[in-house]
C-alpha cells in the first residue's frame, strides 16, 4: 500500500445528513406572522467534522456518528419541537442543541486534539438553512 503524500497544512472534512420531521411554533413574533403558527418541516440536519487525517486515512469513520442520527430519531422526530428545546425552536437554535452535543461526544473523544472543527447545518426546506461553524 502507497503512503499518503505529505499533506502539510491541508484540512480534511467528512460531513453526513439525517432528516426528521417535527412540528413547532416560533414564539415572540407578530400574531399575523405565519411561523407564529402551528406548523412542520421535514429537517435535514448535516454534521460536519474537520480535522487531520488518521492511520487508516479517516478524519472520522461515518458510523462513528451513527449517534446522531439515533439522537435525532428519539429526542426530534416526529416531536413537538417547543416540547424538545429549551428555547425558540428556530432552525439557528436546532443547530446549536446539536452543536453542543457533538461538542462534548468529541471533546470525550481520547483522540480529540486532531479535530480541528466542526458544524451544523440544518434545514427546514430545500431553499433555506442555518448554519453553526465551531473551531476548535
Amino acid at each position: 500500500m502507497e503512503t499518503p503524500a505529505r499533506t502539510d497544512g491541508w484540512t480534511h472534512r467528512i460531513s453526513t445528513s439525517y432528516s426528521f420531521s417535527a412540528s413547532h411554533r416560533l414564539e415572540r413574533l407578530p400574531q399575523d406572522h405565519k411561523c407564529s403558527r402551528l406548523h412542520g418541516h421535514t429537517y435535514t440536519a448535516e454534521i460536519t467534522i474537520e480535522g487531520s487525517l488518521d492511520g487508516v486515512g479517516f478524519v472520522l469513520d461515518f458510523g462513528d456518528l451513527a449517534w446522531v442520527g439515533e439522537l435525532i430519531q428519539s429526542e426530534l422526530d416526529h416531536r413537538h419541537l417547543n416540547d424538545v428545546l429549551p428555547t425558540n425552536p428556530t432552525s439557528e437554535n436546532i443547530a446549536s442543541w446539536l452543536g453542543r452535543r457533538v461538542a462534548d461526544w468529541l471533546n470525550a473523544r481520547s483522540d480529540s486534539a486532531r479535530f480541528t472543527g466542526f458544524g451544523v447545518t440544518v434545514s427546514e426546506s430545500p431553499r433555506t438553512q442555518a448554519a453553526l461553524w465551531v473551531r476548535r
